[in-house]
């Protein structure tokens, strides 16, 4: 609501108490990381996301949006490892559910990854199969 009123000081206070409740869950975790890139704080959202990939590392979605926000802030080098295991994870899961989103498939059409695009590990892990 805060933000939504363009108090962007009790939005921030808000979310940051959120992420420093000791009973944090990851869906908590990601809609903070929602409400912190809304309010254009990269560095919130980055910490955000981290904790996200901690309180749920099988989610293959809270690495790829890590990976994602740090190829877009130039941290490329870390945002390939992230890439990795977001990819690695949602491998595992299209294995058991082929149905499930591919996150190969969005990785090579997202923008946000761009300045990964020419990396040989970038492409040697979007390589079709």
């Amino acid at each position: 609501a805060c933000r939504d009123l363009h108090q962007t000081d009790a939005a921030l206070r808000a979310l940051d108490g959120i992420m420093k409740q000791p009973t944090l869950t990851s869906s908590a975790a990601i809609e903070a990381a929602r409400q912190y890139g809304a309010l254009g704080d990269l560095p919130r959202t980055e910490a955000a996301l981290e904790k996200v990939t901690q309180l749920a590392p099988e989610l293959p979605e809270g690495w790829y949006d890590l990976a994602a926000l740090k190829a877009t802030v130039g941290k490329s080098q870390e945002a390939l490892p992230a890439l990795r295991r977001a990819l690695a994870l949602s491998a595992k899961r299209q294995a058991s559910d082929p149905k499930a989103h591919d996150l190969v498939a969005q990785a090579r059409q997202d923008p946000s990854l761009t300045s990964l695009r020419q990396n040989p590990e970038f492409k040697q892990l979007t390589a079709p199969k």
